[in-house]
């Protein structure tokens, strides 16, 4: 048995105030911090996050509860992925494998491409995509650009608006 009672919307409300435009959450009540205060700290992966309660709790999901009623059953995607936006108009329901389509290359990608590598062994871009924890070869490509075009035309087909594009900078 948890020692903590599951927040409810109703605590949440009772503690904090919530703004959809700006994101921010700010404390209703002095405790160890001031009325009217900014609540919350980054964590070590720079998500926003608050102590409510002796529990922590991540903003983007208390934006949910706050606006729903409810903490979302499964993630919730910062659509711009800018991490400490928690604006309502920038925060959307998600699956892990959607979540996953709206990110960039990982750091240690050489093309610095999502989903494009360098084949050494054939001397062409060679183009992937990851869906339900498989690989997916798309094709050998003489430049990579091609290889990334072909990349993009399946992020939109497997994520849909959760598909990240780099030749835009920003998911679609």
């Amino acid at each position: 048995m948890s020692k903590h009672p599951e927040l409810t919307a109703d605590r949440l409300r009772q503690l904090l105030d919530y703004d959809p435009e700006s994101g921010l959450f700010i404390w209703k009540m002095s405790r160890r911090v001031k009325a009217g205060d900014v609540a919350g700290s980054l964590d070590t992966r720079g998500y926003v996050q608050i102590t409510v309660d002796g529990k922590i709790y991540r903003a983007h999901r208390l934006a949910f509860l706050w606006m729903e009623g409810t903490m979302p059953p499964d993630q919730v995607d910062h659509i711009n992925m800018t991490r400490t936006d928690n604006r309502w108009s920038n925060l959307r329901h998600a699956e892990r494998w959607e979540n996953l389509g709206n990110r960039p290359a990982n750091s240690n990608s050489k093309s610095g491409i999502k989903g494009v590598h360098w084949d050494t062994r054939r001397g062409k871009w060679h183009a992937q995509i990851r869906s339900a924890g498989r690989k997916h070869h798309l094709g050998h490509f003489n430049t990579i650009e091609e290889a990334q075009a072909v990349y993009n035309f399946a992020a939109g087909l497997v994520f849909g608006t959760y598909a990240y594009h780099l030749s835009q900078g920003t998911p679609q």
